[in-house]
């Protein structure tokens, strides 16, 4: 499952799946390209996140200083499906932590299907959906991150009952 997108500047990210590790481990690679095609990371791919279990369904985007967003689901602690993120600029190096921030951490909830933009200022906006027993349903969030990576709030955006899936965010 790739996604690649354009650093506004001089080339593309371009980040995947990888089963390198065995079949029982999903992680995520990464690779910058210039313009030109030419390589900036490993020339294998860079390591995003190779925390045990499974890391999967990535969402990218960029800002106006080319460093590149991703959210994935992540279910390193074999429990729940949480949200971690990342911030990577073009050279490679990673802001916010070496495994990724777990946005929620601690919430023992399964959060999935995130969406990202970048919020303008250094952060980034997503939508994600959750399971909610209160609705016997999933049902639709929206939160931000700051620059550094601080949660800045999370609320329900759609919280009725039955299903509300796959949300998306544009800018």
């Amino acid at each position: 499952h790739p996604k690649m997108v354009g650093d506004v500047a001089t080339g593309v990210f371009l980040v995947w799946e990888d089963h390198r590790a065995g079949l029982q481990e999903k992680d995520i690679y990464g690779q910058h390209f210039d313009l030109s095609g030419t390589r900036n990371w490993r020339h294998s791919g860079m390591p995003i996140s190779t925390s045990p279990s499974f890391q999967q369904n990535i969402s990218v985007a960029t800002d106006e200083n080319h460093d590149l967003f991703m959210v994935w689901e992540d279910f390193r602690n074999g429990l729940y499906w949480n949200l971690f993120a990342q911030k990577i600029d073009r050279a490679g190096n990673f802001k916010w932590g070496n495994s990724g921030l777990d946005i929620f951490s601690g919430v023992e909830e399964n959060h999935q299907q995130p969406h990202i933009v970048p919020d303008g200022l250094g952060g980034l906006l997503f939508v994600y959906q959750k399971y909610s027993d209160l609705t016997d349903g999933t049902d639709i969030y929206r939160g931000r991150l700051d620059k550094d990576g601080q949660l800045l709030f999370h609320f329900a955006t759609c919280f009725s009952q039955n299903e509300q899936l796959n949300p998306r965010i544009v800018r």
